[in-house]
């Protein structure tokens, strides 16, 4: 896929049914690192912020009327509003450089699609996710999440520190880091399952959280060791 705009990050989901075909363009801005989305006639009220409001969220309705990860995921949920998650359908994710192909669920692929929407949305939570939306890699092993995680949040620290800042070599904040994904991740499934949509959206979020619950679990759970051995040149430079 040829992307013409130099300032944009273009991927493209494409949804091969049994009987449609549908094209999600994300485009994402390079010098903020936000999702560009098209101009709507028509907002739902599902996406005001004060509907169903994360208990987390620190915005003001005077200044964002919407929730921007809600505002971000409409045309989505639109579109799949009378889906069934287990629904099979053929998906390719395509960039500037890769193109891959995966026949799954419906839910997986929304997932992945959402996950990306969401984290570049400008919501303050999600945000924290835009070091690896930016660098995705659609359908990802859970193993390969808390790799990357991990990976993201031990070079987050490194800038950290340049800036003088003390940075958390022991990962002590990183369960912190992650429960607060979490709540929010609940809070956000409470505020679809109000619009009443066919349960392919929603459980797409279900999956979202699974990923975060297992990078939960294997913080807890010591994941560092399992991957000390694989890092063990770089021990012995």
């Amino acid at each position: 896929m040829e992307n013409k705009n130099e300032n944009v990050w273009t991927t493209r989901y494409v949804f091969e049914l049994k009987n449609s075909k549908k094209v999600f363009t994300i485009r994402i801005d390079k010098e903020t690192y936000k999702i560009i989305l098209p101009e709507r006639d028509v907002i739902p009220e599902w996406a005001e912020l004060e509907y169903s409001k994360c208990t987390k969220c620190p915005l003001d309705k005077e200044t964002d009327p919407y929730c921007p990860a809600a505002l971000s995921i409409v045309e989505i949920i639109e579109y799949f509003r009378d889906s069934v998650s287990w629904t099979k359908a053929g998906i390719s994710v395509e960039t500037d450089n890769r193109s891959v192909f995966r026949h799954t669920s419906l839910q997986l692929g929304i997932s992945s699609l959402i996950g990306i929407h969401v984290s570049t949305s400008g919501c303050p939570v999600f945000g924290k996710l835009k070091p690896i939306a930016l660098f995705h890699s659609p359908f990802a092993s859970a193993k390969k999440v808390v790799f990357r995680t991990l990976s993201t949040y031990l070079l987050a620290q490194y800038y950290r520190k340049l800036k003088g800042k003390e940075p958390d070599w022991d990962l002590e904040n990183l369960e912190r880091f992650y429960n607060e994904i979490h709540e929010v991740d609940k809070d956000f499934y409470i505020r679809l399952k109000k619009t009443k949509v066919i349960d392919a959206s929603t459980n797409a979020l279900n999956v979202l959280d699974t990923y975060t619950n297992f990078v939960l679990f294997e913080i807890k759970n010591q994941a560092l060791k399992e991957f000390e051995k694989l890092m063990s040149e770089y021990i012995d430079y």
